[in-house]
């Protein structure tokens, strides 16, 4: 997953999946399923898509005030191959 390690709150994480074959050739049109875990430990789920570049972007608004370590995890599935997962963190510190 593709995103800055840094945040201040009131902005946006722009949180990016790059799904790709054994070979490295993109795949579009696989089911990307995101959570992002708070520091509350408030869980938000969102899915889509890849792209025709095998990409799957989601926008997440950071509430003001609200500094921490955030949790994003990645499970991404599509017919006639593994599914699979990723997780990677980010802070919010101002």
């Amino acid at each position: 997953m593709a995103g800055s390690s840094q945040y201040s709150t009131g902005n946006t994480a722009k949180l990016t999946k790059t799904v790709k074959d054994g070979d490295g050739n993109p795949l579009s049109g696989a089911t990307v399923a995101l959570t992002v875990k708070n520091p509350k430990g408030i869980v938000t789920s969102v899915s889509g898509k890849t792209d025709a570049n095998g990409t799957y972007t989601y926008s997440y608004f950071i509430t003001k005030n609200l500094r921490g370590k955030f949790t994003v995890t990645a499970t991404t599935t599509l017919a006639n191959y593994n599914s699979s997962s990723a997780s990677t963190t980010f802070n919010v510190v101002k």
